[in-house]
């Protein structure tokens, strides 16, 4: 047992300068005796710094980057429901609308809670009369607020745009496709657009650089979750219970840790459950750091990540050994 932990720590332990000092020297004896292998070694190096180059980026790119233009990402969680009965990626499920609502009214966590549609909708713009098919997100009024985003043009969203029955749909257009779409129009905040059959006032555009809270994913507008019979023609989903279509994102409030969040939405997801045991039976609720990747679908990009850097290893290790 003695001789395992000596063993186990020496192997965790890091090399003295000495026995580096000897390595590097040894490595250079080698190389100057067999010349012809050099330009190979070099090759693997390189290969093995661009591929470590490569999956940083690809990792930061999908993990580690905060969402641009957002204030204090650090301080974003993101709620799932959980099913206490159900195991890997499938126990996870977005929220409802009746859930969120709820957990947005009855938290003591956060400063705010916003929500939005991870899936964004294939919306038909008629422009001079040709259709176009643009993207539209679904979010709740709070969404840009909460996130700390103001408008480059215009306003972003006021309590009273996210209200059921209101008579005048808006919108607010994403950067990028008031640029490449409407000629970066500066009037056109105060216009509409015909999406769906239905006109939307502009009353906003937002910053350059937003893009929402998920990665490869680009709005071209933002809308009110409560205009979804507008874009979708989809009548139920506000007040369907069996309908999970909502990400949720709170912002905590000073002094409160993630810990402390996480234990107060499984209390309130146990409220729901006795109130509504018919849809919401072994529903737990959990969060994670925010990030452009939501969270329970981390640990499988992490994976892929692990993969490619397991291929481009054994790519590099066989062509040294080709070569020797």
């Amino acid at each position: 047992m003695t001789l395992t932990k000596e063993d186990s720590r020496e192997v965790w332990r890091w090399p003295s300068i000495e026995n580096l000092l000897v390595d590097v020297g040894y490595g250079l004896r080698m190389l100057r005796k067999s010349p012809g292998s050099t330009a190979a070694v070099v090759m693997a190096l390189a290969l093995g710094i661009g591929m470590n180059t490569t999956v940083f980026s690809f990792v930061n790119a999908l993990l580690l980057r905060p969402p641009r233009r957002v204030e204090a990402p650090n301080k974003l969680v993101e709620l799932w429901l959980h099913n206490r009965v159900a195991s890997g990626i499938q126990g996870y499920l977005p929220l409802t609308y009746p859930d969120y609502v709820y957990y947005r009214d009855h938290n003591q966590s956060f400063t705010g809670m916003l929500a939005f549609d991870g899936d964004p909708e294939s919306v038909i713009w008629n422009r001079f009369g040709e259709g176009q098919v643009v993207q539209g997100q679904l979010v709740s009024g709070n969404f840009f607020s909460v996130l700390g985003v103001n408008a480059f043009l215009g306003r972003t969203f006021l309590p009273e745009d996210d209200q059921t029955g209101n008579p005048q749909p808006v919108v607010v257009l994403g950067h990028s496709f008031w640029q490449q779409r409407l000629g970066s129009d500066p009037q056109i905040v105060g216009k509409s657009l015909l999406l769906n059959g239905t006109n939307f006032n502009v009353i906003g555009v937002a910053p350059s650089g937003f893009a929402g809270l998920l990665v490869a994913i680009e709005p071209d507008f933002w809308a009110p979750a409560t205009m979804i019979e507008q874009v979708t023609r989809d009548s139920g989903r506000l007040t369907n219970r069996q309908a999970y279509w909502l990400l949720a994102v709170g912002r905590l409030k000073p002094g409160v840790e993630m810990t402390r969040a996480r234990a107060e939405m499984n209390r309130l997801a146990s409220v729901i459950e006795q109130d509504h045991p018919d849809t919401n039976k072994n529903l737990g609720a959990t969060v994670f750091p925010a990030a452009l990747v939501p969270g329970p679908y981390r640990g499988y990009v992490s994976a892929f990540t692990g993969l490619l850097m397991a291929v481009f290893r054994s790519g590099a290790t066989h062509c040294l050994r080709e070569r020797r």
